[in-house]
């Protein structure tokens, strides 16, 4: 029987952790035999270039939303108001983008802040599809919404966000989605959250992120990510082979309100320590030099964390897994959404401390975290074996 190959069209808004998985599983289509299109802000046409995948932009400057958002990250209440105001763009953006050009499609895949494709997919009858990175996304009584910055153990209480949070979200987008669903001759949508969970299937380790039972029906990929070669693996092993103990420090694609001062308390505490560190602190450009840390513009982390001894991150789901994987102990300095659940759930399996605020980045923080898990083996020893139980996880078919 002969295979049918189609023509898919991947949509991504968001950062790089965003992007990364999406392009990945992308690109195992593509080996595949099918034809691979990327739809995105033009800051991610470089990638698309590099493995020659049709691009087409949307003419969005995402480097400009992420400085716009760094004082926002922290604080759940301003990050919500900055979320909806960010949707709204994008969705602007996507439709006008979209509308033409998932018609030359046969199947459209999305990830991030997309809202657009559904409808349009709807309306011509093009399967849609929106991959999730962790069931953080899914309403469940075992955890709380991903919007607070806490997560708490009561189901009940739980039960109550999850309603107040799904309603919410649809409160703030309902009225953009629906006006281009109209536009669109179609139906409006009373709950758009629920809309896009019912579209979505996940990309994450079940054995790190517990799947709640009643999506067992939801179709679930090995967790891959996206980690480009690139020069820093020479600089880095050449920063590794001359120093014992090194940690990395680094918050992927979070915008950072201070880097400066960020990249200075790192300095004073690992220098006390007797530590080195491997940094990669978005938009820390200044020239000073330190012997003790090696400051990297982008990070590999399948070549970086099995070097490391400990792993500060600001806990999305590709660096939680990442770090989980090389089994080395976290310390995770969430900043929004879903990283609080993604590190509460490190912390619950004894491979990470309990979460901290991005905003409570500090001197005696930084220090005094370092400290209990040099001081405790511990964490080291669970994190082994805890990611030796995902190794076998990765290998299974």
């Amino acid at each position: 029987m002969k295979k049918y190959f189609k023509k898919i069209l991947l949509c991504a808004m968001g950062t790089f952790g965003d992007i990364a998985p999406l392009l990945v599983y992308g690109l195992q289509l593509k080996s595949e035999g099918h034809s691979i299109a990327f739809c995105s802000a033009n800051n991610y046409k470089n990638i698309a270039d590099a493995y020659n995948i049709i691009f087409y932009p949307i003419d969005i400057d995402f480097d400009l939303i992420k400085d716009e958002n760094a004082k926002a990250m922290g604080h759940s209440i301003i990050s919500l108001l900055k979320f909806k105001q960010n949707l709204k763009k994008f969705s602007q953006y996507e439709f006008s983008t979209l509308r033409e050009i998932i018609m030359k499609h046969d199947e459209v895949i999305a990830s991030g802040a997309v809202l657009s494709a559904m409808s349009i997919c709807e309306k011509h009858n093009i399967p849609y599809r929106h991959m999730l990175l962790s069931p953080a996304w899914l309403p469940s009584k075992n955890y709380t919404p991903p919007i607070f910055p806490f997560q708490i153990s009561n189901s009940f209480l739980n039960s109550i966000l999850w309603y107040c949070f799904t309603i919410c979200f649809s409160l703030m987008v309902k009225k953009t989605v629906n006006k281009q669903r109209e536009q669109l001759n179609l139906s409006r949508i009373k709950n758009v959250y629920i809309s896009f969970i019912d579209k979505s299937f996940l990309s994450c380790s079940k054995i790190l992120f517990p799947i709640p039972g009643k999506y067992s029906y939801l179709k679930i990929l090995k967790p891959e990510f996206f980690f480009p070669e690139n020069s820093n693996c020479k600089r880095i092993d050449s920063f590794v082979k001359s120093r014992k103990r090194i940690i990395y420090i680094g918050f992927g694609s979070m915008p950072i309100k201070d880097p400066d001062r960020i990249v200075r308390i790192i300095n004073y505490v690992i220098t006390e320590l007797c530590l080195s560190a491997i940094i990669q602190i978005p938009d820390y450009n200044n020239n000073e030099q330190f012997n003790n840390i090696l400051n990297i513009n982008s990070a590999n982390h399948k070549h970086i964390f099995p070097k490391m001894e400990i792993i500060i991150h600001h806990g999305g789901a590709g660096t939680t897994y990442s770090a989980a994987l090389a089994g080395r102990p976290q310390i995770i300095f969430a900043h929004i959404l879903d990283q609080y659940y993604n590190g509460s759930i490190c912390n619950k399996k004894g491979i990470a401390l309990p979460v901290i605020n991005i905003n409570k980045f500090s001197y005696n923080a930084l220090k005094s975290s370092l400290l209990t898990i040099l001081n405790n083996s511990v964490y080291s020893k669970t994190a082994i074996s805890f990611s030796k139980t995902l190794q076998r996880e990765n290998q299974e078919d």
